[in-house]
This record gives C-alpha cells, structure tokens and sequence, in this order.
C-alpha cells in the first residue's frame, strides 16, 4: 500500500498486506450505488461509468465493488428467508389459539342472544358496486369481536391480520431464491471462496472499507491479491462545471437518491351500539354519537347483534357540510371461521 501525499508524492508504503476480496468480507456493508457510480456520457449517445469525486471506492476497485454489493444483497436475501420461515411457524400458532379464543367468544355471544355468534364480522362491497362515499372503501374489512358496550357487543377492525380465514402455509415458489454470484470483470464464475448461508453481523463498516481524506490519497497495490487493471486516481477532471476526459466534452448524469416516505399510521376502526339513537355506528372510538361516526344504521334499529340481519348503512362524507346518504354497496356479513 502506497501513501500519496496531495502533491502526488510517496511518502509511505507497506508491504506483504493479505487483503481480503471484499464480496468475502462477512460484515462489510457497501455504501449506496448513488454515492460511488457516476455516469458519463460522450457523444454518439456512448457512456462511461466510473465514481464520483467524493466516492468512498477507488475506481479501480468498482468491479470489487459491485460484487460485494451483489453479496450483500445475497446475505440480506438469506437473512430475510430465514425470517420468512420463523414468521410463518409464529403465525402457524396464532392461527390456532385465535380459533381457540374464537369458540370462547362464539359461546359467549350464542349466550347473549346472538343469531350470528361469530365473532367475525366482514364489512364487504359488493361485487360490482363503488361506495356512494369514500369512506366505504377505508372501513371494508374483518371486525373481531372486543367485548360488551352499552350491553351489546361490540367489535374492532383487525388491522393485525388476525382474522385469516385459514392458513396458508409458505410454498417454495414463494420464497426469494439467492442469485448467482458473478464477477463483472468478464470472469465465468464468482471470485468468493465460501458460501454466504449466514446472516449480516457487525453493524458498522469494516477495517478493509474504503474513506476519503483531505490530506492524504490511497492506492493499493498487489498484496495476496491481483493487482488491478486500471489506475486507481480519477481519470476524468472538472473544468468550468463539466467533466472532460482527454480533449473530449462529455456530460455527466448524477442518480437520484430516493427516498422512501413514511406510510401514514393506521386508524383503529369500532362497531358499536348507540344507546340513545339506537343505531349501530362505525367510528374511530368507541362511544362517539352518530355526529363523530362514519358509517351507521338507520335509527331504532331492532337487531340485537349487528350481524343478526340486513340493515341499510349511510355513509358519512368528508368537508365542511358533510352529509349522509344511504350506501347500498355495502354489506355486513356473519363470517365463522372456526
């Protein structure tokens, strides 16, 4: 290893380093492609890829480079395999105690009087049909059973995925089979040594990974590996904002980093009986009156349990003067799983 000072000077080297290849290193993390590839263009519609000034990887080291970054994927697919399959044994057992929880529930509301003692309620559309409002498209869903209100039962929306009808278990056409491992230097076969059935440990960058310094430069040079093909200095310059290489004007394309937003939380939905409207109501809380509710029963209604019979739901709109109207593409049905 050769230490350059600014002035293109050697002013240090060590000798006999064993370096290991970087798709061999078990914690090496690579940095993102946006902050290493930088694409050229030159004329005829031609490009050149090499990295960008700042890069944290020499360009003689990019077909390295890329292969670990093809490695690391391959670690993380095998780590999220691994936890494909214990998600699945997980929710192989809760499918099988919610069934018992269900059965209680299911007694427990044939006791109250219940025609349809399911715990599971499904607020379905219609095949066919679009709900008058948007609303009924946010509260469509499975709505588990939670307990007594007002001396009816009342119900939640299973946002936990609690209410699967059965279970499905994983088919081996389902699972993310790891890629082959190539070298991208015009090699056949992959330049690794050991397979990569492990998982990513350590968390931080390894000692081997490369970093910029603003006093000093580093080029490496055989030691226990082969020396590489090309120069590991930039071979493009800047001059007046755009790169040249040799007498030739190109343009550069830098990539786009995207970033992934956060989703909005989730908005606990509850079927409950209204006392004083004698309604069932659809809301975010449990309690509120038909002023805070977005779906609801016509009032006096008879039915003891919500899924006891056929009731017309209206449909709560959105703005200022907000209005009801009767939904006819919605339905509620009794749906026993267990």
């Amino acid at each position: 290893m050769k230490i350059i000072s600014p002035q293109n000077k050697e002013i240090g080297k060590i000798s006999g380093l064993q370096l290991e290849n970087l798709p061999n290193i078990d914690d090496y993390i690579p940095p993102p492609l946006t902050s290493v590839i930088l694409v050229n263009f030159i004329g005829g519609g031609k490009h050149t890829v090499t990295t960008q000034p700042t890069s944290p990887v020499p360009e003689s080291c990019l077909p390295d480079y890329m292969e670990a970054l093809d490695a690391y994927a391959n670690r993380l697919e095998t780590v999220a395999n691994d936890e494909h399959k214990k998600n699945t044994a997980v929710r192989r057992y809760q499918f099988h105690e919610q069934q018992k929880v269900e059965l209680t529930q299911a007694e427990m509301l044939a006791k109250h009087g219940c025609v349809c003692s399911s715990p599971r309620l499904e607020l379905r559309i219609r095949p066919g049909s679009s709900p008058a409002q948007v609303t009924g498209h946010q509260l469509a869903g499975v709505y588990l059973y939670e307990g007594e209100w007002e001396g009816r039962p009342y119900y939640k929306l299973d946002m936990e995925g609690r209410s699967t009808s059965e279970f499905i278990a994983l088919k081996s056409g389902n699972m993310r089979r790891k890629r082959f491992i190539g070298r991208v230097d015009g090699g056949g076969t992959t330049t690794t040594s050991r397979p990569w059935n492990y998982g990513v440990s350590g968390g931080g960058s390894s000692s081997s990974s490369w970093s910029s310094s603003s006093s000093s430069s580093w080029s490496s040079s055989s030691g226990g590996r082969k020396p590489p093909s090309s120069s590991s200095s930039h071979s493009s310059s800047y001059s007046g904002g755009y790169p040249t290489r040799g007498n030739s004007r190109v343009t550069t394309t830098m990539i786009p980093i995207q970033r992934v937003t956060t989703p909005a939380p989730l908005i606990p939905r509850y079927l409950y009986w209204e006392p004083s409207s004698k309604q069932w109501l659809v809301s975010p809380k449990a309690g509120l009156k038909e002023a805070g509710a977005e779906l609801s029963t016509e009032g006096k209604n008879q039915l003891k349990c919500p899924g006891d019979g056929p009731v017309v739901w209206k449909a709560k709109g959105s703005g200022s003067r907000s209005s009801w109207a009767a939904d006819n593409s919605l339905q509620l049905v009794c749906a026993p799983s267990y």
